[in-house]
């Protein structure tokens, strides 16, 4: 019995002095096709630069390019890192100290940026480095891989950054054909002569899967607590409160469809406010094909791999595009819905293009033919009275709009004149069928098929058939696409005086 427990102790520590080394080896190509094929990010350019494998550890060097901003001159970063070969490892995920963990083998390294271009924005940020310290786990079913960035306390002129720093971890397996990502972000502040960018907590999860055409579908959840752009007057561009967003892309037999869910609280963009802005729509009947390439196409561009200012880029990814919608997908809006205090704005429909051969180069006057006379369009609009007078004024009565300001009484002459205008704008409308009246608003039915429109049941042809009154005000031109020949749409627009 002494003997079998001491043989088979004997076996045990050969094996943990032998495997070290075939782990090595094969932790080695791990490494180089995560790198190779820039399994977590399509955007930046990485490369294995140095890779020295030992026989319980290895040593190497991962040279990544990264563009923060679009314009940006690209930074050069180098991820030195050390390997320790399991399968079991006497370290913990930092790399000091003791640790039993049981595992492929385990990989740290410090992102440090190439102080030869002090120019660069990244270098600026981190003039003595490191970036972000990297763990990667090397598993017998995957890798799973964990960033945290150090934090950002920049000041200068031009800018101002404050931020903590973001975690990510990202789970890949073998193959590197499925990735799970989430990215933790607290906080951001940033400030430029212009703008004041402000945000809150901020969240990203996805589930990815590459499918036979070299598309990733999956799922994505995207939160985010609060969110605020002003100009260089503190006047507010853009801000909410609350944004989650979510997003599923699925394939079969070369047709991709993609599934869509926005809710904003709190919205403020051109001075409305939206109290809740909810957005959930499906694209279906997308070429998987071209998708997977459009994808390619795109994510070299935002890496600086090419040129989008080049004529021979340009047709490429317009042949691309024309791909993508070669079989006739389908929009269907479900429910695009804008709450604020004076209302609702509510939109649902659907429109389906025409299924085209997918000829290179292709011919644009053909597809605008074959978009015209062989898409459908179902949408119907459904607004309160307040909401439609409010786009009244805004689209019409700009600026008699800016005269009407609260007098100190709380009254003003003028407001009286710009609901008299409003009246006549929207008696206009709903005469010339552009708008219908309901009890609490107006609606908008729109129909197109077979090259032909229809609004609110009118022909489009004949609407603006309307004797104008004395005074007129264009609502809209008829575009050369509808192929009439009727001037433009007028309403009758009492005089303004002076």
């Amino acid at each position: 019995m002494r003997k079998i427990l001491s043989l088979s102790g004997l076996i045990v520590l050969a094996a943990i002095i032998i495997l070290p080394n075939w782990v090595g080896h094969t932790a080695e190509s791990e490494v180089k096709d995560i790198v190779g094929q820039n399994a977590l990010s399509q955007s930046m350019q990485l490369k294995l630069t140095e890779y020295d494998r030992g026989w319980f550890t290895s040593t190497g060097n991962i040279q990544a390019m990264i563009q923060i901003l679009p314009g940006a001159i690209p930074t050069e970063v180098n991820v030195p890192f050390k390997v320790w070969h399991g399968p079991v490892i006497f370290k913990n995920k930092q790399g000091d100290g003791f640790g039993l963990q049981v595992g492929f083998a385990s990989l740290n390294g410090q992102a440090m940026p190439v102080a030869t271009k002090p120019e660069a924005l990244l270098t600026q940020l981190f003039p003595k480095g490191p970036v972000a310290n990297v763990h990667m786990k090397l598993g017998f079913f995957g890798t799973e891989i964990n960033t945290a960035t150090l934090p950002i306390d920049y000041n200068s002129p031009d800018l101002k950054l404050q931020w903590p720093g973001l975690n990510t971890r990202a789970l890949l397996n073998h193959s590197l054909d499925k990735v799970q990502f989430h990215l933790d972000n607290s906080s951001l502040s940033l400030q430029t002569p212009q703008v004041l960018l402000q945000m809150g907590q901020f969240a990203w999860k996805s589930d990815a899967t590459r499918d036979e055409n070299g598309l990733w579908v999956g799922d994505m959840d995207v939160q985010l607590a609060k969110l605020s752009l002003s100009d260089a007057t503190q006047r507010t561009l853009f801000s909410t409160n609350q944004l989650n967003f979510t997003g599923t892309l699925t394939s079969k037999d070369n047709k991709a469809s993609y599934a869509s869910k926005l809710d904003a609280r709190d919205v403020l963009t051109q001075n409305i406010l939206m109290n809740e802005l909810l957005l959930d729509y499906e694209v279906d009947n997308l070429d998987s094909q071209g998708l997977a390439a459009l994808n390619q196409l795109t994510n070299a561009l935002a890496a600086g791999q090419l040129n989008s200012n080049m004529p021979e880029q340009q047709q490429a990814l317009f042949n691309t595009v024309i791909k993508v919608l070669s079989q006739g997908p389908n929009l269907t809006v479900h429910q695009f819905s804008v709450k604020t205090n004076d209302g609702t704005f509510e939109l649902d429909g659907n429109a389906t293009l025409p299924a085209t051969s997918a000829q290179t180069p292709p011919n644009w006057a053909q597809q605008m033919q074959a978009i015209k006379h062989q898409s459908t369009i179902q949408a119907k609009v459904q607004m309160d009275e307040n909401i439609a007078r409010d786009l009244v004024r805004r689209v019409y009565l700009g600026t008699i709009t800016q005269l009407v300001s609260p007098a100190a009484n709380g009254q003003n002459p003028l407001q009286g004149l710009l609901t008299q205008q409003e009246d006549n704008i929207l008696s206009g409308l709903v005469s010339q069928h552009i708008l219908a009246k309901h009890a609490k608003g107006y609606n908008v039915d729109f129909t197109w098929e077979k090259g032909m429109g229809k609004l609110n049941g009118q022909d489009m042809a004949t609407i603006g058939n309307v004797a104008p009154a004395a005074t007129t005000a264009p609502v809209a031109a008829n575009p050369s696409f509808f192929n009439t020949s009727t001037p433009a749409a007028v309403v009758p627009v009492a005089p303004v005086a002076k």
